[in-house]
């Protein structure tokens, strides 16, 4: 790729560039805008700051590509999370979670429902999740003496497997540049991802964030 040559580095404009990063992520985190909204305005003024015109038309050239990939998947992972949603199927996900776990283990939900947000997480987007099972799970909860906030720890464990989720369209242009397989990538971050998920589950215990 072409972007990546040392001619299309721009050393002595760098104060400028991290300015204008500072500035974006400030805006981005007091959430004056739409996150794409920024991305684009911010793209568009470091462009014009650091390149010409036909420079410009040789980086979205070569960039198009890469684009493209992730922004299907991101309409496809819309997609999925609309039917997941609005036909029902969420709810009768949620319904067959909670019915294979006895009664007896109510107590000790938090922890189970933890394990369980894992490979959730992992294969379901955030809004089918989130909005799906995890709402569905605290009220659930709640009749074990589990709070909605204790709940809402529980379904984070679950975020120690998110980055090997195949609806992540970034992963694909990590994979891509750095010319791994992604089930090869999947396998080995599913290796060493259980300490992590351990980790949380026993810090979340001792600090009493959630039941055990």
């Amino acid at each position: 790729m072409k972007n990546f040559e040392p001619d299309f580095k721009r050393p002595k404009l760098f104060g400028v560039n991290l300015i204008m990063t500072v500035v974006v992520l400030g805006m981005l985190i007091a959430d004056l805008a739409h996150g794409g909204v920024l991305f684009m305005i911010g793209s568009a003024i470091a462009l014009a700051v650091n390149y010409t015109v036909d420079e410009q038309m040789t980086m979205l050239r070569d960039s198009a590509g890469d684009v493209l990939i992730p922004a299907l998947a991101t309409f496809a992972a819309g997609a999925f999370t609309g039917i997941l949603g609005n036909s029902g199927m969420s709810n009768a996900i949620a319904a067959s979670i909670i019915s294979i776990i006895p009664e007896s283990l109510g107590v000790h939900m938090a922890p189970i429902y933890a394990i369980i947000a894992a490979p959730a997480i992992c294969f379901l987007p955030q809004d089918a999740f989130y909005y799906g099972i995890a709402a569905l799970i605290a009220p659930v909860g709640a009749q074990f003496g589990i709070s909605t906030e204790q709940t809402a720890v529980a379904s984070m464990v679950g975020q120690a497997f998110r980055l090997a989720s195949p609806v992540i369209p970034a992963l694909y242009i990590l994979t891509e540049r750095t010319q791994m397989n992604f089930v090869d990538y999947q396998k080995l971050f599913f290796t060493w991802t259980w300490p992590v998920l351990l980790i949380y589950l026993f810090m979340h215990v001792v600090t009493g964030a959630m039941p055990f």
